[in-house]
Formats: structure tokens, C-alpha cells, sequence
């Protein structure tokens, strides 16, 4: 496994991880339509730029949207940040990062409500886990004020695990980077008559007296938050174990947790931080478990279909994108067990 890739994915949790605390203190100064449009018009202008960079470097590839594309787009960046965004005018970046943690498991429990997945014990004590993860972040909050701003947050990370189920459901060969323009570019879309009827009804004002500050944390949380996490994410992501891929970025509250401490000044009582490691466990449990079955999956289904490869290389790209060398370890496996003893 390349350690290059590892800290590639890291780094990628590290940006994602400061986009609440980025935001947070961007919002001093924006409006959260304003600074949600400004950040993924920083987003788009960086993805469409690195596209183009790679169209020079490599020479031409396909740029064409696909319907579908829309709908992601909607999802997120376009109904998921802007939840996140209303969510923090009302609560901290600390109890956002880790209730951005909720994401995983929200996926398991998607995928159960669309017959996708069983739920099994793993998957159940996944879920009572992160529930009372919740309930802890949000009751130790303590006002009502607090409370509608998380619940807007969930309702962001939701929005997201919609999205991570519907976009899993495109072929292993698809270009991820034209995804993610088109899908930001679209979200785009969305949200600029949102803000433009938030200008016209005065409810927001343009940011004239935003300070350098905070038009630097806006920057960051558009180009670093949003931009680069997506594009090292994407370089990476049909290289690692999804095992490996899926528990790195359980990261991402923790590292939202140490931003918000550490730039914002907020704390975080033991009972959040409770809550937080409750979250995190019960993704790690929920992943450990998805990621045993995938593998238990694509061993019987290689076996089944090792007299004839190409059988072998569909059903396995029909549970994850197998690198190359490892259908060469499943085949391996599947001679082993049909050698005589």
C-alpha cells in the first residue's frame, strides 16, 4: 500500500475538517447564502481550472454532464452545505464537525431502507451507537437556539448520505473529476436565485464590510474545504481498500473538533466528546462490517466464476472497483481452495 496515497487520503480528511470552523468564522462577515455561493463559485472556477490543467497534460477527454449529474449536484453541495451553513448560524463548528460524523452511518441506514443491505446485528448496534452520539452532542447544547441549529446540520448530512448512495451507484469508470465539477457547477446553479432573492428581500446584504479575515477563511473553506478535499479524494479513492478509504475519513469530525478548538476558541464539554466517539465508533463498526461482507461476497462470487475471467473481473467491479492485482490475490485464493489436500 503507498504511504504517497495514505497521506493523500489524510490530508483529504484534514481539508474537509476545516470547513465548518472555516465557515464558522467566515459567517462574522457573509451572509450564509452569500458565503455559500462564493465558496462554491471558488470551488468550480478551482475543479473546471485542474480539469483544463489535465486536458493540457494529457490531451482531450470527454467533459460532457449526464443528467444524473443534476441531482447530485442538488444534493450536494447545493441542499447538504447550505443546510450546514443556515445549521451554523445557530451552533458551534464543534458540534457540526461531529455531527458530521452521523454521515456514514446515515448511508447504512439508507441503504437498509432501500433493500440495498441487510440489517444485521453489526449494523444495529452501529446505529444505537451513533444515535445516542447524537443525542449526546445535541443535549448537551442546552438551548433551543443550539438545537434547531444541529438539527439543520443533520438534515445536511443526510442531504450528503443520499448523495454517497446515489453517486456509488455509477460504473467504477466513471471520471470522478468531471463528476465533481459538474456536480459543484450545478449546485451552484441552485443556490444563486437563493441568494438572489435573500439580496432583493434585503434579508442578506453584500459583504462590503467583511473583514480580510474573514474573506481568507472564506477562501480556505471554499478552495482547501470544498475544492481540494474532493480533488485529492477523488486522485486516491480507486486505489485503497474501501476498508482503508471508509476509516480514514472517520477522521474528518475529529479533525473538525481540533479546528474548532484550536481556531475558533470553542470548547468542547466531555459529554460532546462522548458523543463524538460514539459517532465514530459506530461508523467504524458499521464499516468494518460493510467492508467483511463486500470481501466474503466477492470471494464466493470469484469462486463461483473462476472458470471463466471475464465473468470474474464483472462481478467483482459490481461490488467495488478491484484493483488489478487484487483479483489476482482472489484468483489465488480461489485455486488454493481447489487444490486437493
Amino acid at each position: 500500500m503507498s504511504t504517497r496515497r495514505m497521506f493523500v487520503l489524510v490530508l483529504a480528511a484534514i481539508c474537509w475538517g476545516c470547513t465548518a470552523a472555516a465557515s464558522k468564522f467566515a459567517l462574522a462577515g457573509f451572509g450564509p447564502m452569500t458565503l455559500l455561493v462564493t465558496e462554491l463559485s471558488i470551488a468550480v472556477l478551482i475543479m473546471w481550472l485542474a480539469l483544463l490543467i489535465r486536458r493540457w497534460r494529457t490531451g482531450p477527454i470527454s467533459m460532457k454532464s449526464q443528467p444524473g449529474y443534476v441531482l447530485l449536484g442538488l444534493l450536494e453541495p447545493g441542499i447538504a452545505y447550505a443546510l450546514l451553513t443556515f445549521g451554523l448560524l445557530f451552533t458551534n463548528a464543534a458540534n457540526a464537525s461531529l455531527l458530521g460524523g452521523f454521515e456514514g452511518v446515515a448511508v447504512v441506514l439508507l441503504a437498509v431502507a432501500s433493500r440495498t443491505e441487510k440489517l444485521n446485528q453489526r449494523t444495529t448496534v452501529a446505529l444505537a451507537l451513533s444515535l445516542v452520539g447524537v443525542i449526546l452532542i445535541g443535549g448537551a447544547s442546552f438551548s433551543a437556539r443550539a438545537t434547531w441549529g444541529d438539527l439543520l446540520v443533520l438534515g445536511g448530512v443526510t442531504a450528503a448520505a443520499f448523495y454517497v448512495v446515489l453517486v456509488s451507484r455509477y460504473s467504477a469508470d466513471t471520471d470522478s473529476m468531471v463528476l465533481s465539477a459538474w456536480q459543484f457547477t450545478y449546485g451552484l446553479l441552485f443556490a444563486l436565485p437563493f441568494v438572489a432573492w435573500r439580496w432583493m428581500t434585503r434579508s442578506e446584504a453584500l459583504p462590503i464590510h467583511a473583514t480580510h479575515s474573514q474573506w481568507l477563511a472564506l477562501i480556505i473553506a471554499g478552495g482547501i474545504g470544498l475544492a481540494a478535499s474532493f480533488l485529492l479524494y477523488n486522485s486516491v479513492v480507486t486505489k485503497l481498500p474501501v476498508t482503508i478509504t471508509g476509516m480514514t475519513l472517520n477522521l474528518i469530525p475529529v479533525f473538525g473538533l481540533v479546528a474548532a478548538v484550536l481556531v475558533l476558541k470553542e470548547t468542547a464539554t466531555p459529554i460532546q466528546v462522548l458523543g463524538g466517539m460514539c459517532i465514530l465508533i459506530g461508523v467504524s463498526t458499521s464499516s468494518l462490517g460493510r467492508s467483511t461482507a463486500r470481501t466474503a461476497k466477492l470471494i464466493e462470487r470469484a469462486q463461483l466464476a473462476s472458470d471463466d475471467p471475464k465473468i470474474l473481473g464483472r462481478e467483482a467491479s459490481l461490488v467495488h472497483p478491484v484493483p488489478s492485482q487484487s483479483l489476482d490475490a482472489i484468483q489465488r485464493i480461489t485455486s488454493a481452495t481447489e487444490e486437493p489436500t
